[in-house]
């Protein structure tokens, strides 16, 4: 046998949709050759993200809880297992507290298609020189998509692909998805009559695609009296699994999440914005419509329509999961609407739907006048609830003609507000 034909004994790639539980097999990958006499890491866990490292380390531990050993989270202890993203994992490899050359037996890397559009393709090509010549090497993804591809053909050798046989999405009887065309402006007016009405129940996801619309209409929503809880990339990582938890727990039912990281490419570096010149710091580890275990969501509103159609997939996938039924409704502006067609283009050729894939919403816009009313001339209150001061800005701020500076200003005061009760 050849060096290259030595150097991967074995390899596989599993494809499946995001409802089918890729964390939990990439736990009982690396959970089954831990045996050995003297203690070592055997098996490497690689993320894209921090969230989903938690939800593995806690697959894992559920899957070894009748084990006689017991899981401890050391890395000075030499675990079995280490679950890590890339850039953690290399860093800890430079600096001596983690060596994999020579006991490592396998590799699984999770959630594989998001892996080089992280911007992680150099840490995981620093890694690989830090392996063994002999490991077993296990790809999950979503999709096979190029950015797969390239992964594949630098981690595995003569890959045995495992592609399940499913849909993207679960089927109409399990999940309805809706659109409502609507002017931009009318958005904060049509979100504020749905949750009102209580037109919209149950837990909640709103998406938005950037974190300053997180806070906006976080703060919008509670003038009306209407908590809600934001989750972004500024957010510290404790924070996000709090938030997290306490939508879980039935403590908040709405969560407003940005998705920025899904909206762009961080192997083309974005010139500097408003946000980084003013100091404030974004993890380009955190994911939101993949990588956060949510808890029987029953709806998905995107607020902002998503500007992929893998983006619209995942995000729609944190609700109707398992067994239970869900709804993704999505609001589209007339400069939303290519990106509406192309989602049902793409998910009508492949779920081989007869019928148009999005169902109009019954919802007639002349009837929320009122709402659009109270939206646009409604004093509006900036501050976070518990602080004791309410401070009222001249009525039709957020709506009407506005003064941009000012506009940052509350948002960066409720940023810092929601910061300090959350870390």
């Amino acid at each position: 046998m050849s060096d290259e034909e030595d150097s991967h004994i074995h390899a596989g790639l599993v494809e499946s949709n995001s409802n089918t539980g890729e964390s939990h097999t990439s736990g009982t990958g690396g959970e089954g050759h831990t045996t050995a006499t003297e203690q070592c890491v055997k098996a490497v866990i690689m993320t894209p993200t921090k969230e989903l490292c938690s939800q593995a380390y806690r697959n894992i531990q559920e899957l070894t809880s009748c084990c006689s050993r017991e899981v401890k989270p050391m890395l000075s202890e030499k675990p079995d297992i280490v679950v890590g993203t890339p850039s953690r994992l290399l860093a800890h490899i430079q600096a001596g507290n983690l060596d994999v050359s020579e006991s490592l037996e396998m590799i699984v890397i999770d959630e594989a298609d998001l892996v080089f559009s992280f911007g992680y393709e150099d840490n995981v090509k620093a890694i690989l020189n830090h392996m063994p010549k002999i490991y077993q090497a296990f790809l999950m993804s979503a999709t096979l998509g190029d950015d797969v591809k390239a992964l594949k053909k630098m981690v595995l050798h003569n890959a045995v692909i495992l592609k399940l046989n499913e849909t993207n999405l679960p089927q109409t009887s399990q999940l309805t998805q809706y659109h409502i065309k609507c002017a931009e402006e009318d958005k904060f007016a049509l979100v504020y009559a749905l949750l009102k009405l209580r037109l919209v129940r149950g837990k909640t996801i709103l998406f938005v695609n950037n974190v300053d619309r997180c806070y906006k209409l976080r703060l919008f929503l509670e003038q009306f009296g209407i908590p809600a809880c934001v989750l972004n990339s500024e957010l510290p990582v404790n924070s996000r699994c709090h938030i997290v938890s306490q939508f879980n727990n039935g403590l908040y039912d709405y969560i407003i999440a940005s998705d920025e990281n899904l909206l762009q490419d961080p192997r083309n570096k974005p010139q500097q914005d408003n946000t980084q010149k003013r100091g404030r710091k974004k993890d380009q580890e955190f994911g939101v419509s993949r990588g956060l275990d949510f808890q029987n969501v029953s709806n998905v509103i995107n607020f902002d329509f998503p500007t992929t159609v893998q983006a619209y997939i995942h995000r729609v996938g944190r609700t109707a999961r398992g067994e239970n039924k869900g709804t993704a409704l999505s609001f589209v502006s007339i400069k939303e609407m290519p990106l509406l067609e192309n989602v049902e283009a793409e998910l009508a050729g492949h779920e081989g739907h007869e019928s148009a894939v999005f169902k109009p919403y019954q919802f007639k816009m002349e009837e929320i006048e009122g709402f659009k009313y109270r939206a646009k001339f409604r004093p509006h209150y900036r501050g976070w609830r518990g602080r004791g001061e309410a401070v009222k800005s001249r009525a039709g701020e957020m709506h009407g003609n506005r003064d941009p500076q000012r506009d940052f200003s509350f948002l960066e005061d409720e940023r810092n507000a929601f910061k300090k009760c959350h870390i």
